[in-house]
This record gives C-alpha cells, structure tokens and sequence, in this order.
C-alpha cells in the first residue's frame, strides 16, 4: 500500500467534448460537486472543468468512475507537491 494514498491534494477534471452532455451527465456532475442542477448545466459549456479539488486519491477515483458509467473521461490530478 502506498503511503500517501489517504493523503488529500488530489482533484478531478473533465476536458470538453461531445460527450458532455445530456441529463445523466448533469445529475453526475451535479451530485460529485454538490450543486444544483442548473449550475451544472452552466459549468458544462466551459471547455475546463476543476470538479474535485484537494480530495484523496480514493476520493477521485471513485467520482471519476461516476463520470465513466455515463460516458465520460475525467482526468484524476495529483498533488503538485508529488511532481517533479
């Protein structure tokens, strides 16, 4: 097991595309960052989309494998202070 696995500083981002779209992308998105609906709707129309930070790596995982069942990437990012 890796140490720094229950460390936070992790996040999730989506990048546009066709994919982003449609009801079930939606209530996803707007379950994994607590929002409402229509705000979700909003934040869909940006290329760019920072859903998580600052989560554990376990936490990402798990939204980013919500995002997947409806069809769509997200990208899980590591804490900067593990890049080199």
């Amino acid at each position: 097991m890796d140490p720094l696995s229950g460390s936070k500083g992790f996040g999730l981002i989506l990048v546009g595309g066709a994919s982003m779209k449609g009801p079930k992308v939606v209530a996803v998105l707007s379950e994994v960052m607590g929002c409402a609906e229509s705000i979700a709707q909003g934040l869909l129309k940006k290329r760019v989309i920072h859903v998580l930070n600052d989560v554990t790596e376990a936490e990402a995982k798990a939204a980013a494998r919500k995002f997947a069942a409806v069809g769509v990437v997200a990208k899980v990012s590591e804490p900067k202070y593990f890049k080199r």
